[in-house]
This record gives C-alpha cells, structure tokens and sequence, in this order.
C-alpha cells in the first residue's frame, strides 16, 4: 500500500509540473499564487484566476485571456500599484473587474486597453496615473468610483452612457482638465468630484443632475463658465468656493439664476432657441441641417441642449431624418 501512494504522489507531482510548464507556484497564507511572465496570479478555483501582481519592468503588458483552464477574470487590488516600468496594459475580454489602486502610482502609464465586458472599477484605480491623458471606458460600467482618476494626467474623458454617479475625488487635482460635459444620463455627482482642477475651465451639467453637493468644484481657480440646467433645484454654498471668476449660464427664473443672485456670482442668461436652430444662430437654415449631418457622421460634437433642439420630428433620436426635416421646411418657404 504505501508503494502504491509513493507512486500516487509522483505521478501527481509530475502532473502539476508537466500543466504549469514555465511557471512557478507558491503559497501567500490561503491564496496560492503562481507566476508566468514576471504577472503573478492567485487561483480562484479551478477554473478561474485573478491578475495577483505584476512584478515585471515591460513598458508593454498583455494579460491572456486563460491560463492552462483558467480564465482570468480580474485585476486585484494593487496589482500594479508604484509600478513606474508599465506604459501599456492590454487586457482580455475575460476581465470583469479592476480592484482598488491597481494602477495607482503607474506615472508612466498611457494607456488601458480594456475588456469589453468590464463592468467594475475600484476606488483610486488610476489614482496618480500622471502620464495619463485619456481614458476610453466601456458602456458596462455604472459609476466613477472614489478617486478613480484623482491627481491623474487626465485631459479627455467620455463618459459611457451606463455612468450616473460620479462620486467623490474622482477628478479631484486633475490639473490637465479643462473641460468637462456630464451627460444627460448621469445623476448624481458627490463633494469633491472636481476639487482643485487648477485648469478647469469650463464645465456642461446634463438636465439628469438635481443637486450640486458641497466642495464640488473648490479650488477650480480658472473656473470661467459652468452650464447649469433647471433640473438643478440645490446647490451647496461652497460648491464654488475659491473660483473667482466663474459665471453661470443659466435659464430666466432657474434655481441657478437665485443662486447666482443670492451668492454674489455672476449670472449669464441663456436665451430659448427654436426647435431646429441648432447652431443656435437665432434662426433655422440650412446650415443647421448641416450640422445634424456632420452630428450624424460623428464630424462634429453636439451639446446636450444642441442634441434637444436638434431632434426636429420628436422620436428621441438626432439623424439625417432630422435634416431631412429641416430642408423640407426650408423647401416649404422657397
């Protein structure tokens, strides 16, 4: 009986070495990690593993989608937390999650090719990340976490359409930033969000925001306009503490317009434009028709209040039928 373990137990041994070939495998407490290319991994089970640590000095990392039978479906906390080699990190489609900080502290990272399937980002994630200038997330993903992109070298951000809370620090000390626009479909923005964007310029709120909380935008010293829609019915008094030269934009009668008033700010009334006016010239034409086309051919950016004036027929949507719309109108009057 005992031969018989003894060769139970080397053939099991002999199986392990023969399926991990190149890799090494070690034990932290109760996570079993193993390594393959200076990416440590920790198993989850047999069948799925998490990127554990990357201990390597590549500018360029590729994370494979399986290892041997398991899928690796996360980057851990801290992964890659300090690592100041890294440039690019190349992700597979198998990855659902980014853990808290796991790229924090990476200065030199400029760049995140992300799953398809990502639908969660940890707090401080790109926390420190100077040499990051834009960021292209997917529509998976529901809210920018705490500090996601705090002290970063963000300069761009296209916020997917899934997004509605923007929650605390996660711009905060964005230096780069000069502008941001929030959609329509965020709802909720927490203190801090904006704080001491030294080079903020101007910023677009979405009709889809009640409240500006406190803190929010303080310290945005260069902070010259900010768009705020009549869905906003409160704004904290520090919002916009220590930006001496902000103006809002506003409608007649706005709880922004009584703010403004009430605090000292400088109000800027924004006038009501015509269904179609989307250059917001004061009159329909045909270059208004042009612009639809060019929106319609992603040429050119639209406004969120742009997008509603464009949408000439009403059915939710702004395209060439919208055009279309606008010259036969035209054509009406030739």
């Amino acid at each position: 009986m005992k031969h018989i373990k003894s060769f139970l137990s080397v053939l099991l041994s002999l199986t392990i070495v023969f399926s991990v070939a190149a890799v090494s495998i070690s034990s932290a407490s109760a996570t079993t990690i193993f390594t393959v290319n200076d990416v440590q991994y920790s198993i989850v089970s047999n069948y799925e593993a998490h990127v554990y640590k990357y201990v390597g000095t590549d500018a360029v990392v590729e994370i494979p989608e399986k290892i041997d039978a398991r899928v690796i479906t996360a980057v851990d906390s801290s992964a890659f937390y300090e690592n100041e080699s890294v440039e690019q990190v190349i992700l597979p489609d198998s990855v659902l999650s980014i853990g808290d900080m796991a790229f924090m502290y990476c200065t030199n990272l400029k760049d995140v090719d992300f799953s398809v399937n990502l639908n969660s980002i940890g707090d401080y994630a790109f926390g420190g990340c100077t040499a990051l200038s834009e960021i292209d997330l997917n529509s998976n993903i529901s809210s920018l976490s705490v500090g996601m992109f705090d002290a970063s070298g963000i300069t761009t951000v296209k916020i997917p359409y899934n997004v509605k809370t923007i929650k605390k620090n996660a711009f905060r000390n964005c230096n780069s930033l000069t502008s941001i626009r929030i959609p329509d479909y965020v709802t909720t923005i927490y203190e801090n969000a904006f704080r001491n964007c030294k080079n903020l310029e101007s910023v677009e709120i979405g009709s889809g925001i009640s409240s500006i909380p406190a803190t929010v935008f303080m310290n945005c010293e260069k902070l010259s306009a900010i768009l705020i829609p009549e869905s906003v019915t409160s704004i904290d008094v520090t919002a916009f503490t220590n930006c001496p030269n902000v103006s809002i934009y506003g409608y007649k009668d706005s709880y922004a317009q009584q703010f403004a008033e009430e605090n000292s700010i400088n109000f800027v009334l924004i006038p009501e434009y015509e269904i179609g006016d989307v250059d917001m010239s004061g009159i329909v034409d045909i270059r208004d028709a042009t612009l639809i086309q060019a929106y319609s051919a992603d040429i050119k950016p639209l406004s969120d209040y742009q997008l509603s004036l464009a949408d000439v027929n009403g059915d939710g949507a702004v395209n060439v039928a919208d055009a279309t719309q606008i010259q036969r109108i035209l054509a009406e009057f030739i």
